[in-house]
C-alpha cells in the first residue's frame, strides 16, 4: 500500500497537510487567517469524490478536512449530467450577512431565482426546493437592501498610456468620471473614480490554457480611483503579462 506524508505552513494559508493511504487521499488545512463568514458543514461530491467537513469561525479559525475516495464509490456522488463536479452541503454557512441551513446545497451548481408567487412563503418555499437551502437570518431585514446609483460627472476625458516596449506601443482612449452610491436604511457609502475605454485594445499574450486563450489578448478597459493610478497601475500588469521579449503576433494590433 502506498503511503505518503506532505505538510506545508506559510502565513498565507495556515497549516496544510496531504496524506495517502492507498487509494484514500486524506487533506485539510487550518489558518487564523479566515475573513469569510461562519461555516460549519459537511458534504459528499466534487469532481474527486470527496467527503468533506469544514467548521470556522471569521477572523479566528477555519478547519477543512477532505478525504478523497474510491472510484467506485462515485454512485454516492450526486451528478449533474453535463460535469459530474455536483456535490451535497448540509449544515449552516454565513455569507455576506446572511445565514442559511444548507438541506443538501450543490456548492458547485447554479443559483436559481427564488422570486414569484405567494410572498415569503412562496419564496421559502422555492429557496428550498430549487437550491437546497433555507434562509435563517438577513442583514437585510434590519439594514435595507442596498440601493445603487452612478453618476456621470465628466465625460470624454483624454488618457494615453505608453507601454514603450516597442515603437509605435502607445495607446489612447477616454475616460469618465462617475460617482456610484450605496443607500441602506441607515448608512450611504460613496465612491468616486474613472472608468477609462480605449480605442484601440492595449496586447498581450494569451494564457495558453485553452484553445481559446492561446493567442493574443488585450485590454479595452479598466479603471481606478485616478486617472494617474488606473495608467499606473494598467501599465505595470502589462509589463508583466508581456516580460521582456514579448511581441503581437499581428504589428499593430
Amino acid at each position: 500500500m502506498y503511503t505518503h506524508w506532505h505538510s506545508r505552513r506559510s502565513k498565507d494559508e495556515g497549516f496544510r497537510w496531504w496524506l495517502n493511504l492507498g487509494k484514500f487521499e486524506f487533506r485539510g488545512q487550518v489558518t487564523r487567517k479566515w475573513r469569510s463568514g461562519f461555516i460549519a458543514t459537511c458534504g459528499y461530491g466534487g469532481q474527486e469524490d470527496f467527503c468533506e467537513w469544514t467548521f470556522a469561525v471569521p477572523r479566528l479559525f477555519f478547519a477543512h478536512i477532505a478525504v478523497d475516495t474510491p472510484f467506485k464509490w462515485h454512485r454516492l456522488r450526486p451528478f449533474d449530467g453535463k460535469y459530474g463536479e455536483s456535490e451535497r452541503k448540509v449544515g449552516l454557512r454565513s455569507v455576506g450577512g446572511r445565514l442559511s441551513l444548507l438541506v443538501g446545497h450543490d456548492s458547485m451548481g447554479g443559483w436559481h431565482s427564488t422570486h414569484g408567487r405567494w410572498g415569503i412563503i412562496g419564496r421559502y418555499w422555492r429557496d428550498f426546493r430549487r437550491n437546497q437551502e433555507v434562509t435563517l437570518f438577513d442583514m437585510d431585514w434590519i439594514l435595507g437592501k442596498p440601493r445603487h446609483s452612478l453618476t456621470v460627472l465628466e465625460e470624454n476625458i483624454p488618457v494615453a498610456v505608453n507601454i514603450g516596449q516597442w515603437d509605435g506601443d502607445s495607446y489612447t482612449g477616454t475616460a469618465k468620471h462617475t460617482r456610484r452610491q450605496w443607500k441602506r436604511r441607515f448608512s450611504t457609502k460613496v465612491s468616486d473614480g474613472y472608468e477609462i475605454d480605449m480605442q484601440q485594445g492595449i496586447p498581450f499574450p494569451g494564457k495558453g490554457e485553452n484553445s481559446w486563450d492561446c493567442g493574443d489578448d488585450a485590454y479595452y478597459g479598466f479603471g481606478g480611483a485616478t486617472i494617474e493610478e488606473a495608467v499606473t497601475h494598467i501599465t505595470a500588469e502589462v509589463v508583466r503579462r508581456r516580460g521582456k521579449n514579448w511581441r503581437p503576433s499581428e504589428p499593430g494590433k
